[in-house]
């Protein structure tokens, strides 16, 4: 069976899924399927530096103290007020 044949048999949303978590498929595109408390999909950032600037300006904002955490998926970068353990 040739990969051709493999990819065509995968309905396509399932395949733009699978894709997302690998680097074949563009960075701004990928997502991953980690959720906050309330259930709602978690926003990724692409890198450590955008995810700094944007818990910086939020921080100076809300007035509160945010982490930056990598993605346990390893597509990126999260952003929370939870105290991190190492």
């Amino acid at each position: 069976m040739t990969i051709t044949k493999t990819l065509t048999s995968i309905p396509t949303a399932t395949l733009i899924k699978r894709l997302r978590r690998v680097s074949l498929v563009p960075v701004a595109e990928r997502r991953c399927d980690c959720r906050d408390k309330r259930g709602r999909l978690k926003k990724l950032y692409t890198t450590f530096s955008e995810a700094a600037e944007i818990a910086s300006t939020r921080s100076e904002v809300c007035r509160k103290g945010l982490n930056i955490y990598q993605c346990p998926e390893k597509l990126g970068w999260h952003i929370t007020s939870n105290i991190l353990q190492w």
